[in-house]
């Protein structure tokens, strides 16, 4: 009996729009609660993915096992939005954050994976249970489960713009998850009203498909399914952080990139599910897709290194923020459509070549089992081995040549293929693999940048003039040095962005290093936050060299390795200071000490996960650090913020500290607030002012006039990312600009 897809695609849709947003929201609980690194990451992904692995083969066998699998997807779905409501609300409280700082990283693991469990598993369950749902015939099953992938991913792609772009922007984490839990809950009583009055027949059982030929090369058909969750995943955290070096790790930019991958695996179940049956169950059209995919990867990738180059052609000299957006989301999808589409091809070849006799639901859910557990490895393997040990290159070129080996072996194995095919697969596979020794040489220090080396826009056509003096690529991000040869100016970037450096502008940096040790009385305790190029904490050395407790943190371990470009003073500073790899708020967290004085120098807001550190959870944390009568100084980049944005800032940090000054460095380049839970020594503070020539322009009443009611940035409303940055450098033209009606409005309100 023939099923209409209208429906079962439609609710598909809509779940698989309210899965991303889930996604999204409870990793951004957990990095909160785990640290912003790597490998917290890591455990983010494996905990959902490893429970949509086991949902989808329960949920195989679950339709299996009765006949009315509509009513079952709506117990389903009704049974995800109860489950994901309450592992929300749990994550929001902030316990798990404290419990997390407790449990050593192993405990953390299975704390993360038990919170997950139900609601992913059950979330996973939900595309067996539609698959058994329409594919009574073998021709049901083939066209169905490509058409239910696609509308599935379809809206995946629409909850990856959805959050990325408006949700957690005006609801909030919390608000965004009560909006995913209400999709679920609609689809689970739209399908139970759809089964209501139908009644099971057997017509409703499976129609054997004994006669495919491909039965006997089930466990092949499960190879190639590992294969393509291998390199999909694996394909997509390599392929983002080539994208990001360009584009920069913006909010904005992170939620095309994952929409234009998403897009492409739907648009290829989509082509393919008019095809599938023409298709059969050949292994060697699942092997020709994965070597093909791979090939297209390989291609692209020396263009998505220059994405930035791209995007810039493309809009040319508008600096509209909407026409930018316009030109990412084109070169993100140019750049990745054409391999992503020949993926989306994969899971549903593997499902028809694995068609399991009378056993549809099993039939989907084993090889979503088997895709989703290679994709986990895929994704972990390639960001946590392969990336630091072979380089973004290395790393593309390991993943694509074990996908497209495995191809060339599907092609081998395909009775149908003859012998010419199969010589065509190898040959292919050589051809890739000389193609990536070719093009994945390591990068060579203190020689112009070029082949098997990323760089900043700004150095593209100069060449000449720069010389690499570090370079490493890291699980967390790319981290190198660039030497200006003309002027000798060196600066540390971080993902293609210029984070520190030696040049007249950074000198903030030292000044962010001096000026709270002046503050304080007797500092004796400092803990910097963010190490950079080692200016502040230099800085902070030179002003007291008999510290008693000196610590540095810093997200990324290469910015440590990188320490050495900036002279010979950073190696006597990280002799002398404790060195630590983790996340800033982690570090506050289950750090035993008090400080006398926290400096701190992130990334800028509107960055992906830097709110985190201008929130006011964040500035808790903090306080809870500082000793009596401590300092905190925080960088406050006045030409990167929205005006907005930089009120909500400094309500943040008033919020906890209502000692909280602004503070403008020489020149008027950029901001710096200072806070303190007691009120700060007038003699000192002029000393300073005499001795640093900062100008303190407001003073906690000031400040308050400057904020005027601007809601304070929190956790659970991360605005920073999903401000009006953008928006405003294209409004004011250039970051000086904007800096200059910042600094007007500052002024305005000192004089009030």
């Amino acid at each position: 009996m023939k099923r209409s897809l209208a429906l079962p695609s439609l609710l598909l849709a809509a779940t698989g729009a309210a899965a991303l947003t889930y996604e999204i929201v409870w990793t951004r609980w957990l990095q909160l609660a785990l640290g912003a690194g790597a490998a917290s990451l890591a455990i983010v992904v494996a905990s959902t993915m490893l429970g949509f692995a086991a949902g989808g083969e329960l949920g195989g066998r679950l339709a299996d096992r009765g006949r009315r699998r509509m009513r079952l997807y709506g117990r389903l779905e009704l049974g995800v939005a109860v489950s994901a409501l309450a592992a929300s609300a749990l994550l929001r409280t902030g316990a798990a954050a404290e419990l997390a700082v407790r449990l050593p990283r192993p405990l953390a693991l299975c704390a993360a994976l038990a919170l997950l469990a139900l609601p992913t598993a059950l979330m996973g369950a939900t595309l067996p249970a539609l698959a058994a749902h329409v594919g009574r015939s073998a021709d049901g099953l083939r066209v169905g489960v490509s058409r239910l992938y696609a509308a599935n991913t379809t809206g995946a792609v629409v909850g990856a713009l959805g959050a990325g772009f408006w949700l957690i922007q005006r609801l909030g984490l919390w608000g965004a998850a009560l909006a995913a839990a209400s999709v679920n809950g609609a689809a689970g009583l739209c399908a139970l009203a759809a089964d209501r009055g139908t009644r099971a027949t057997n017509a409703d059982r499976a129609e054997p498909m004994a006669d495919e030929p491909a039965l006997a090369a089930g466990g092949a058909a499960l190879v190639g399914a590992a294969a393509s969750g291998f390199l999909t995943l694996g394909n997509e955290v390599l392929s983002t952080r080539l994208l990001v070096h360009g584009l920069l790790s913006t909010t904005h930019a992170i939620a095309i990139i994952l929409a234009a991958f998403l897009a492409g695996l739907a648009l290829g179940a989509h082509l393919i599910a008019g095809r599938v049956r023409a298709a059969g169950a050949r292994l060697g059209t699942l092997g020709a897709a994965l070597i093909v995919a791979a090939a297209m990867s390989l291609a692209l990738a020396p263009l998505e290194a220059h994405a930035a180059g791209l995007v810039d052609a493309l809009r040319g000299r508008d600096v509209r923020f909407g026409v930018r957006l316009f030109a990412e989301a084109a070169v993100a999808g140019s750049l990745l459509l054409p391999a992503t589409t020949v993926m989306g091809f994969s899971f549903p070849l593997a499902a028809v070549a694995y068609a399991a006799l009378a056993r549809p639901g099993r039939t989907v859910g084993r090889v979503v089992l088997v895709n989703t557990l290679f994709g986990v490895a895929g994704a972990l393997v390639a960001g946590l081995v392969l990336l630091p040990l072979l380089g973004l290159r290395g790393a593309l070129v390991a993943v694509a040549l074990s996908s497209a080996l495995v191809g060339a072996w599907l092609c081998a194995r395909e009775p149908g293929w003859r012998a010419r095919g199969r010589r065509l697969a190898w040959a292919a596979l050589g051809a890739l693999a000389i193609y990536g020794a070719l093009w994945a040489r390591p990068p060579r220090l203190d020689a112009p940048p070029g082949q098997g080396t990323l760089v900043a826009q700004h150095v593209v056509g100069h060449e000449a003039d720069y010389r690499v003096r570090c370079y490493r690529e890291g699980s967390v991000a790319t981290t190198y040095v660039l030497e200006h040869l003309p002027s000798r100016r060196r600066d540390l970037l971080i993902d293609g962005f210029v984070a520190a450096g030696n040049a007249d502008g950074a000198s903030y940096m030292t000044l962010m290093g001096r000026l709270p040790l002046l503050l304080h009385p007797q500092p004796r305790r400092v803990l910097v936050i963010c190490f950079g190029s080692g200016a502040t904490a230099r800085a902070a050395a030179d002003a007291a060299p008999d510290l008693a407790l000196f610590d540095v943190v810093d997200l990324d371990p290469n910015v440590f390795a990188c320490a050495p470009a900036f002279g010979p003073q950073n190696l006597r500073v990280l002799a002398r200071a404790g060195v630590h790899v983790d996340d800033g708020r982690r570090f506050l967290r289950r750090t035993g000490p008090s400080y006398d004085v926290i400096t701190q120098e992130p990334m800028p807001p509107h960055f992906a996960g830097t709110s985190a550190l201008y929130s006011v959870e964040y500035y808790r944390l903090a306080r809870r650090r500082l000793a009596p009568g401590g300092v905190l100084v925080q960088w406050l980049p006045l030409h990167l913020l929205a005006p907005l944005d930089a009120r909500q800032i400094a309500a943040a940090a008033a919020t906890v500290f209502p000692e909280t000054w602004l503070a403008l460095a020489p020149g008027d380049q950029t901001g710096l607030l200072v806070s303190s839970p007691e009120p700060l020594d007038p003699e000192r503070r002029t000393h300073a002012q005499a001795t640093l020539h900062v100008e303190f322009v407001l003073d906690p009443a000031g400040l308050a006039r400057f904020v005027g009611g601007a809601d304070p940035v929190t956790d659970d409303r991360p605005s920073l990312e999903y401000s009006g940055v953008d928006r405003a450098l294209g409004r004011f033209r250039s970051a000086r600009q904007l800096l200059l009606y910042n600094l007007e409005q500052v002024r305005r309100a000192s004089k009030l």
